[in-house]
């Protein structure tokens, strides 16, 4: 069963923010992200500017039309005006002058008008949220401290947001620049005005001039907004109770966001402590809410009960409500608390108090932005009614004329972990050596799959790959396997619940066997940790394999060239090697893993040239120990004539699927690029008997305890050396002078 997930978290930030998701710059988290911002878009500094730099001495103008705005912000008709109180100050080019300022207090500056008007006009869909003002000024006063403070219409201008008391200065007429910086930031969620008062004490004729002494925007917008604007934030579910009774039982939502939230079965009730209100049209209310605290409202079952559900797959997260209603007067319900399910309705998640006796829209914030992806059921408790037949309805107060959502849920909703993910194959499940089968992950609601983790019945390490926007991806199967999934993520990180579909591929390949004389060559390009197979894809014939470092070098684009040549080729002491070359040229050397892949006809063919030398497989069974019996020669140049670094296999192994040998060894030197050749190991030592030791002078008290040959063999030809051991002493072996016929 799936386990219900949800938690609080402190109000502004995002749950496992994109940063988290952003482990690696991948090519496709960035398609995903530009697929995202075409639809929300959220902004964090300056959204709203003016400037006065346009403004000569010929006038004073009473009002400034906007600078700048960003996409939250609907300019139109947006203008910065005076209140009634400021006066028109002596015009000064650069600068939006007035005067009047001296009043002494808050309560007096409020009184006579002494603000600056600015409106907040929304576009559609858009909050936005203010967190501080810059602005630039002078006065005309040495050492005057002059106060400026904030307030909005959200509360009709009741509450001062942030205030600041700044000095104008030693020298009069420099401009300065100012911030003001709320405690709180205000957040705006619909179309809020400002105002931005001045007062000091002093003589009223001074001017206060707002400017920067520019009469261009080199320097910055003289009055500037500065927070954040989103259009993710919005009404996830609502009730509106236009054209109700008012005395219904319970009543269901009006509207929600249906990408989101399921809406269905969710309905307001009543707790059994209330009573029905009588007949109100467009309402829904209760009554005996008159307990006087709010334990006795919890123990009495006085609140409102409304849920709000995710779709399967999906989230929200919650960061405030809107109520619309009406209190008695006097007597009616003035306080209320918000609980939830969550905790099983044990803390407060927003409290608050409640205005009696007129019609009221009141924004309820969260203490801290509910994040789940579980049905969630809130409750919300009120009390202080001094009068059982007092009342608190939700309402707008418009009885059946328009629909303004009574009880609005606020938040966003986003994509939750995948509930459910299948693999399964869209087409061919056969293909060469190195071809390409590509998977599908399907998921049954939630969001796409990003990461995916797949297993095969060999039990071999999973492979790490990274799925395509539209959940497909392909695999490069080096052998016949059956692929299940092993985990299923999501962008944040999130696993899929549960798992299921299975995808069994076949492999239809061989090494490459042509005539002598024959060239095929690829070019592919690595990702970091890639494995890569170099094949001819249209007769399935395969000739290296490359796996680069994860999180080394990456090879990028490489080049990998099979030629097959007319004779075995030698080497300056003409040592014998498999008549093939091998050639790699990358683009940028690193540490990789190569596999080299012949046919057990290739081996037949180089053991017939030999007598003495030791031999290759001679069948596809002959393996016992063949890891130690192999070399690999790397050359940039001539095998004849370059010297060679000598790569010892870490497996041989047959591959029956194939129906190929794969040599597979580590270059860990750093140096992918060169031509790559294969022969038995170079030594085989045989003991001789029958030879006697001569020397020109011989050594007093010394005889020859033993010598053996050294064999390496071509058609006709024998390399050899002497191994002598004094009596006593070591094997010392001489040096290889040249190739002697054996008759």
């Amino acid at each position: 069963m799936k386990q219900n997930n949800f938690f609080f978290k402190s109000a502004g930030k995002s749950r496992n923010g994109f940063g988290q998701m952003f482990k690696t710059a991948l090519i496709l988290l960035a398609v995903l992200l530009v697929g995202l911002c075409a639809q929300a878009q959220t902004s964090q500094g300056r959204f709203l500017t003016f400037d006065f730099s346009a403004i000569t001495s010929a006038s004073v103008p009473a009002t400034v039309a906007a600078y700048s705005a960003n996409a939250a912000i609907n300019t139109t008709g947006l203008s910065m005006s005076r209140g009634g109180g400021l006066a028109n100050g002596t015009a000064v080019n650069g600068f939006w002058v007035y005067e009047d300022v001296n009043e002494s207090s808050e309560s007096n500056a409020i009184g006579d008008g002494d603000y600056l008007e600015i409106p907040i006009n929304l576009n559609a869909g858009y909050e936005a949220r203010l967190d501080s003002l810059i602005w630039f000024w002078k006065f005309s006063n040495n050492n005057v401290n002059l106060t400026f403070f904030i307030r909005s219409s959200q509360d009709n201008y009741a509450t001062t947001l942030a205030t600041a008391t700044i000095s104008s200065g030693a020298a009069a007429g420099n401009t300065k620049r100012s911030k003001l910086t709320l405690s709180t930031p205000l957040l705006m969620t619909s179309n809020t005005t400002l105002r931005f008062y001045t007062f000091n004490s002093g003589n009223n004729n001074r001017d206060v001039r707002l400017g920067d002494s520019s009469l261009s925007t080199s320097i910055a917008p003289d009055f500037q907004l500065w927070g954040r604007t989103s259009n993710t934030i919005k009404v996830l579910q609502a009730f509106d109770f236009t054209g109700r009774a008012g005395n219904e039982t319970t009543l269901p939502t009006y509207t929600s966001d249906v990408a989101f939230i399921d809406t269905a079965g969710v309905r307001i009730t009543r707790g059994p402590g209330t009573s029905a209100q009588t007949t109100a049209a467009g309402s829904f209310g209760a009554s005996s809410l008159n307990n006087t605290s709010q334990a006795n409202a919890i123990s009495n079952n006085d609140y409102f009960q409304f849920a709000m559900n995710p779709k399967f797959g999906m989230e929200y997260s919650l960061d405030r409500l809107q109520i619309r209603y009406f209190s008695t007067a006097s007597s009616g319900p003035n306080a209320f608390a918000l609980r939830s399910s969550a905790d099983n309705y044990a803390t407060n998640i927003a409290a608050g108090t409640l205005v009696r006796g007129t019609q009221t829209t009141q924004l309820i914030r969260l203490t801290s932005q509910l994040v789940t992806d579980s049905p969630i059921t809130f409750r919300m408790y009120v009390w202080g009614a001094t009068a059982g037949g007092s009342l608190l309805r939700f309402t707008d107060g418009t009885g059946t004329t328009s629909f303004n959502n009574d009880i609005a849920f606020i938040g966003e909703g986003t994509t939750a972990r995948i509930p459910k993910a299948t693999l399964s194959a869209p087409g061919v499940v056969t293909n060469c050596l190195g071809g390409g089968i590509p998977l599908k992950v399907s998921t049954l609601g939630g969001p796409p799959p990003f990461t995916v983790w797949l297993k095969d019945n060999l039990g071999l390490q999973r492979t790490h790959i990274q799925s395509q926007a539209d959940s497909t991806f392909t695999i490069f199967p080096q052998s016949n396997r059956t692929y299940t999934l092993d985990s299923v993520k999501d962008a944040n990180g999130n696993k899929a619940d549960s798992l299921a579909g299975s995808v069994a591929v076949t492999i239809t390949a061989s090494p490459v066997i042509s005539s002598a004389g024959t060239t095929i060559s690829r070019t592919l390009n690595h990702l970091d940790g890639y494995t890569l197979t170099y094949a001819n894809g249209d007769s399935c014939k395969s000739w290296v394999k490359i796996t680069d470092s994860v999180g080394g070098t990456n090879p990028g684009s490489t080049v990998c060239t099979a030629e097959v040549l007319a004779s075995a080729p030698m080497n300056a002491t003409a040592r014998a090697f498999v008549a093939r070359r091998i050639n790699i040229a990358p683009t940028t050397n690193g540490v990789a893993r190569v596999t080299l892949f012949y046919s057990q006809a290739e081996f037949t063919a180089f053991n017939s040239i030999v007598t003495y030398q030791q031999k290759l497989p001679i069948n596809s069974t002959d393996t016992a120990g063949m890891k130690s019996k192999i070399v690999i020669r790397r050359t940039t140049s001539s095998l004849e004539t370059a010297s060679t670094t000598s790569f010892t296999p870490d497996s041989v192994r047959w591959n029956a699927n194939t129906s190929s040998w794969e040599v597979n060894f580590r270059v860990n030197d750093g140096v992918l690029t060169g031509n790559y050749y294969l022969s038995p190991q170079f030594t085989s030592t045989k003991m001789v008997t029958g030879l006697t030791h001569s020397a020109s002078t011989p050594v007093t008290g010394q005889t020859t305890a033993g010598i053996t040959v050294d064999w390496n063999d071509v058609p006709g030809v024998t390399q050899y050396r002497l191994r002598i051991r004094p009596v006593g002493g070591s094997w010392n072996p001489s040096t290889v002078t040249g190739s002697q016929r054996i008759m």
